[in-house]
């Protein structure tokens, strides 16, 4: 109880969650939205929008990996150069809450936990778009499933630079607004072209935008405590 007077908006954040889930449990958005993209009736290896233009593929596909591995390697550099300037402490704590947003959301939560075990068949894998397997709803639990659809770990990666809202929202409103639009921007784009691939449903973009808001906020507040750092350290 006293978790939950100290972060009321949290409940905010489940009940919205829980509802954006449940609209696609009864409804066929997931497939209606899919089927935009995929067209049976082209040439049997090239039935989705983004089979024809390999190249749109690779830079948000690898790109996106480029990304992930460049914000690490920068967190880790100002993290070890701040070990040697002690004005740098601010610089670090922000570095290393960055560096843990992207380990805990994209890394461990999105691709580790939901994505390798919750066995969700991608829309190329389900019958109604070609494959073999049965839909499942987003957050249906598949034990003998082989997919990796839940949720996407690309989208993840454009949606976990919400860390800068977070950072800058009280202290540079104007930055921490162009974090936001950027951060929704490139997640959305990145979701929307593995959504073009046949990679992902349009549920499984939208959960991997919540579990990396999850993150970004349980290490920004419960767990770091940056908002109480910052009142110590001016």
């Amino acid at each position: 109880m006293k978790f939950w007077k100290k972060y009321p908006h949290a409940w905010l954040w489940l009940n919205i969650v829980a509802a954006s889930t449940v609209v696609f449990w009864f409804s066929n958005w997931d497939l209606t939205v899919a089927r935009f993209f995929y067209d049976p009736a082209t040439g049997e290896a090239k039935h989705w929008l983004l089979d024809d233009f390999p190249l749109w593929k690779l830079l948000f596909y690898d790109g996106v990996q480029v990304v992930a591995t460049a914000v690490l390697v920068g967190t880790l550099l100002i993290i070890a150069g701040s070990t040697l300037l002690r004005r740098w402490y601010r610089l670090r704590l922000y570095a290393l809450y960055v560096l843990l947003v992207f380990v805990l959301g994209p890394g461990l939560l999105v691709n580790s936990l939901f994505k390798d075990h919750w066995g969700r068949p991608r829309p190329v894998q389900v019958e109604q778009l070609g494959g073999h397997e049965q839909y499942a709803p987003p957050g249906y639990f598949v034990a003998d499933g082989n997919g990796r659809s839940f949720p996407s770990g690309h989208s993840s990666v454009g949606f976990a630079f919400i860390a800068f809202w977070f950072l800058w929202r009280k202290r540079e409103p104007q930055w921490a607004q162009a974090a936001l639009v950027l951060t929704l921007l490139f997640g959305c784009t990145v979701g929307l072209t593995r959504m073009a691939a046949g990679g992902h449903f349009l549920s499984d973009v939208m959960w991997s935008g919540w579990v990396v808001l999850f993150a970004a906020w349980v290490l920004y507040c419960p767990v770091m405590r940056i908002p109480e750092r910052e009142r110590e350290y001016p």
